[in-house]
């Protein structure tokens, strides 16, 4: 469904406090306090406070506080507060508090009924794969 995050290996621009791009020991992308993106450890993409995209120690996708797109230990997909996707340990879908799509431990679909919240985040994912395009 997802690819793995662009994250450059070369590390080369960075920059703090403007929102400009910065890099960290992995040449990967960085960006702090402006909610633009950041990488942590592995060059994956990340960002906070502003619901932008995050990862966190596997490269996968991750964002808080504003139910954008989030991966845990598994690089599946997850959202909190606004029922968008989520999953948990096993790379399946599930989806809290407004029954969104969910399912536990095998994978399967437990579809229940749709939120329009899932449409940000779409825009979310969107907003990253334009990141990913003017980084390369």
């Amino acid at each position: 469904m997802i690819d793995k995050p662009f994250h450059p290996k070369d590390g080369a621009i960075t920059s703090h406090e403007d929102g400009a791009i910065a890099s960290h020991e992995d040449g990967a992308i960085a960006s702090h306090e402006d909610g633009a993106i950041t990488s942590h450890e592995d060059g994956a993409i990340a960002s906070h406070e502003d619901g932008a995209i995050a990862s966190h120690e596997d490269g996968a996708i991750a964002s808080h506080e504003d139910g954008a797109i989030a991966s845990h230990e598994d690089g599946a997909i997850a959202s909190y507060e606004d029922g968008a996707i989520t999953s948990h340990e096993d790379g399946a879908i599930t989806s809290h508090e407004d029954g969104a799509i969910a399912s536990h431990e095998d994978g399967s679909g437990n579809k229940w009924e749709k939120r329009e919240n899932l449409e940000s985040v779409d825009t979310k994912w969107k907003q990253f794969e334009n990141w990913s395009k003017i980084l390369i």
